[in-house]
């Protein structure tokens, strides 16, 4: 989390990286990185704008926005995965192992059928 904290305000990164943020915002249905609206400083985007009804929204200039920041989203995006996503890594690993285990074999039989080589 130090690490975005370094990001903000937000409203003073490039523009590349405000439209990426804004992007993410409307589509999790968030605001900000790490505190919220807040992290905008005083002009926050209409990408934080609240239209859904069952997500915390907060009122800032006027405006309804939502309160969550989108690291929250993010972290519990990846921890509701983590189980999928460590069971597909273990089953890569489980067939490199036999992929190894099977090569290996297939060379130490081809090495038996040749028989001693004569120099």
């Amino acid at each position: 989390m130090e690490h975005l904290t370094k990001l903000l305000p937000l409203k003073d990164q490039p523009a590349d990286v405000q439209t990426d943020l804004q992007k993410l915002e409307e589509e999790l249905k968030c605001c900000g990185l790490v505190k919220g609206p807040e992290d905008w400083g005083t002009s926050v985007p209409s990408s934080c704008n609240c239209k859904d009804t069952n997500q915390t929204c907060t009122t800032v200039a006027n405006r309804s926005v939502y309160s969550t920041p989108c690291s929250t989203f993010i972290i519990s995006f990846m921890e509701n995965n983590m189980v999928v996503v460590l069971g597909i890594a273990f089953a890569i690993a489980i067939l490199l192992i036999f992929g190894m285990a099977f090569a290996m074999t297939l060379y130490c039989q081809i090495g038996n059928k040749e028989g001693p080589t004569t120099a």
